[in-house]
């Protein structure tokens, strides 16, 4: 019995230098955010085809050329959806003016003031970033990576 108690006392320091490697390891591979990287790359006419339509694709769309799944909130951007014109595409200055015309439907908002970049940044953070997850990102071409 002893002897049970100096090998567990001489083992502890190697069981806390264990324990503690072991928590740092679970936590840099549980903390590698990998949504931060998207290996995914969608054209427009990729995004196209996640525009609601097809029940058995996700809902996707493209905002600061971040696209995100938004198929949790179908009821908006599905095909009877309010905001289902923009599913599908890349809708940042859309999004920024509160557009539903086609024509805002791009990546372009380099003519904005700044208060409505400032009100664009935080409907993006708050609705967008905070709802719903990027899957990938838009490209003009697949040569772009």
């Amino acid at each position: 019995q002893m002897l049970n108690k100096t090998a567990i006392n001489n083992l502890l320091p190697l069981l806390v230098v264990l324990t503690f490697t072991l928590s740092v390891t679970v936590c840099v591979v549980v903390g590698d955010d990998s949504s931060e990287r998207h290996p995914t790359a969608f054209t427009k006419e990729d995004l196209s085809k996640y525009d609601g339509s097809d029940p058995e694709l996700p809902i996707l769309l493209s905002i600061k050329r971040n696209v995100f799944d938004v198929s949790s909130a179908a009821k908006f951007y599905g095909k009877d959806g309010a905001y289902n014109i923009f599913a599908g595409r890349e809708v940042t200055r859309a999004v920024a003016l509160w557009s539903l015309n086609k024509e805002d439907f791009t990546d372009d908002i380099s003519d904005l003031s700044p208060e409505q970049l400032e009100s664009f940044e935080e409907t993006y953070n708050t609705v967008y970033k905070a709802k719903y997850p990027i899957v990938g990102h838009y490209v003009e071409a697949h040569d772009e990576l």
